[in-house]
């Protein structure tokens, strides 16, 4: 059977997920592959908009309403403390040992 990759905007709505591909990527260990993992995961059981929707709120400050990057640790406009690609992956990272 060929994938259209094309037809997809994740991984995680391919019945072929997860593929040997994205187990090599989601396994390097890095803070980055472990959070797309966790959203691939996700996105087998939701539908993309909702899923995109809580995304944008999860990037956003919630203090002041600046959007800000998976490297970031704080706010750039106010500081806040914001809740990290780093800390995320820490906590995925846990529900991997407990799972």
């Amino acid at each position: 059977m060929r994938i259209n990759h094309n037809a997809y905007k994740s991984c995680g709505e391919c019945k072929k997920f997860p593929c040997d591909k994205t187990k090599n990527f989601h396994k390097n260990g890095k803070d980055f592959a472990l959070v797309a993992e966790m959203n691939c995961y996700t996105l087998t059981g939701l539908d993309y908009k909702k899923w995109l929707k809580a995304q944008k709120t999860r990037w956003t400050c919630s203090k002041c309403g600046e959007s800000f990057s998976n490297k970031s640790e704080k706010c750039p406009k106010c500081g806040k403390d914001i809740y990290s690609l780093k800390e995320e992956a820490q906590a995925y990272r846990q529900f991997r040992k407990v799972k």
